[in-house]
Formats: C-alpha cells, sequence, structure tokens
C-alpha cells in the first residue's frame, strides 16, 4: 500500500536527520513518484546523494528543488555545498550570497562562504567569514589557528621527527612542498576529483606500482601539504602538529603503496 505523500516527506527529512541518507533517498524517490513537482521530494534526494558523496548527482534534483520553489534556502545551502566539493566553486559563491540575504545568521553559509573566498586567494575576508561562523555557532565551529609558512615549515620539521624512522628515511627521496591549497589541476588529475579540503596529497607512482623498467618515473613523486585546509581544523599548535603528522604518515604511505587499511594493521592509521 502507498504510503501518503506528506507521510513520505517527513520521515524522509527524519532519515536525513538521523543520517539514514539511503532511506532519505528512497523516500524521496517515492515522494517524487506520487509528485513528481514536489520541490521537497528533489531536495531530499538531492540532500542524501551529496551525504552520501554523490554531489554530482545531487546538483540536478537541488536545482531543480530551487526551480519549483525559489525561496528554499536549505536547498540553495546543499546545492552551494554539492557545487564547491565538486570543484564549482564561484557558482557555489553566488547560491551562498543568495542564501545569507534571507539567512543572515546561518553559521554553516558563513563558513562555506570563507571556504569559496579561500579559493579566490581572498584570505582575509575568509577568515573574516569563518569568524562570523564561529560567532554564531561556537559550539561547532572554532577559529582556525593561523601561523606564517615559516612557522608551519618549523612545525613539519617537528612533525617529521615524530614518524617511525623507515619512515622518516623514506621522506630522505621525497620533497614535502607546502601549498595554501590544492590546485584544481591536482583536484582534477584523478577520478573522481579529489576534495577541496584535503590535508595532503602524495603524486607520483606508488613504490608497488613501479615496474623494474621504470628507471626515471613519468611524474616525479612529491608530498604535498596543504596549509590553509589544516590550519582551518585546528584550534592550537598542538592539534595542528598532530595533523601534519598524521598527514605526512598516510601520505608517505601512500607512497610506499599502502592504503589506508594498510596503514591500519601496521599501526599507523
Amino acid at each position: 500500500m502507498a504510503r501518503d505523500y506528506n507521510e513520505l516527506i517527513d520521515q524522509a527529512y527524519e532519515a536525513l536527520e538521523e543520517t539514514r541518507f539511503q532511506e532519505a533517498l528512497d523516500m524521496g524517490r517515492e515522494a517524487l513518484e506520487a509528485d513528481p513537482e514536489s520541490a521537497p521530494g528533489h531536495y531530499l534526494c538531492g540532500a542524501a546523494l551529496a551525504e552520501m558523496r554523490h554531489a554530482e548527482e545531487a546538483i540536478p534534483y537541488l536545482r531543480l528543488a530551487l526551480e519549483l520553489d525559489p525561496d528554499y534556502p536549505d536547498a540553495r545551502f546543499c546545492l552551494a555545498s554539492a557545487q564547491f566539493s565538486t570543484c564549482h566553486f564561484t557558482a557555489a559563491r553566488h547560491e551562498l550570497k543568495k542564501v545569507l540575504k534571507s539567512e543572515k545568521r546561518l553559521a554553516d553559509a558563513h563558513y562555506s562562504l570563507g571556504l569559496c573566498l579561500e579559493r579566490e586567494g581572498k584570505f582575509a575576508a575568509a577568515d573574516e567569514s569563518m569568524a562570523r561562523a564561529v560567532e554564531l555557532a561556537p559550539d561547532r565551529f572554532h577559529a582556525p589557528f593561523r601561523v606564517d609558512r615559516r612557522q608551519f615549515d618549523e612545525i613539519v620539521l617537528k612533525a617529521v621527527a615524530l614518524l617511525p624512522s623507515y619512515f622518516r628515511d623514506y621522506l630522505k627521496n621525497i620533497p614535502v612542498l607546502v601549498d595554501d591549497l590544492p590546485t584544481e589541476d591536482l583536484l582534477f588529475s584523478v577520478e573522481p576529483l579529489l576534495d577541496p579540503e584535503i590535508f595532503g596529497l602524495f603524486s607520483g607512482t606508488p613504490l608497488l606500482e613501479r615496474s623494474l623498467m621504470d628507471t626515471v618515473p613519468a611524474e616525479p613523486d612529491r608530498i604535498h601539504l596543504f596549509q590553509r585546509n589544516i590550519e582551518r581544523y585546528c584550534p592550537g599548535r598542538e592539534r595542528l602538529l598532530e595533523e601534519i603528522r598524521v598527514t605526512l604518515l598516510h601520505e608517505i604511505g601512500h607512497a610506499m603503496g599502502l592504503d589506508d587499511e594498510g596503514l591500519d594493521k601496521l599501526g599507523y592509521a
């Protein structure tokens, strides 16, 4: 027996809130069968897909929700988040500006706008936007712990000293490059594309994938650290040191050909 449309929508919202994303998606789709012009139905499908890391699939649903109901801030914010995740940074910023016109106290929108402004190199404006998010929701956001590049490099050296000796030795042959943020070329260098908020990245050919005939790798091995991404999640120096250490550990592991499961088995995850 088909469920009532309003009941489906209510249950889908509840499932979304409780992180039961597949259930929310299934019920959203069922609601759309009952009413193909349902803005909440499209939003719920899009939001569930976005939470399941299928942002590209989520975007058409969210756009349809907004076509049906332009005054739908949840759908607009979710669309902006999905656009950011898929590296459509300018489009995401435009949507967030629209959200903040009507929802001036939405902390998540201020924070996400800061992420977009960072991508444009507007670091002072980005930090101001994130500070507003902290002011509005101090229980969920904290101010990033910012240091200059010289201080960051010093902390990187301290983090290297904390690594197991075999990992430290491996670094003798791989340069560690520090950038503010990952470039779009790096983000699009693999499929699916990388998360714009990644802390680090190994680029090159993992040791276990090399042929004995490969005297010179096609791409030089490098480990990238993305300073602003790491800082953003750290409230203080000790946490910054720890995040850099863990990031280096994982990226060196990837250079060796280990995945996260392999690192976990070695006790390094």
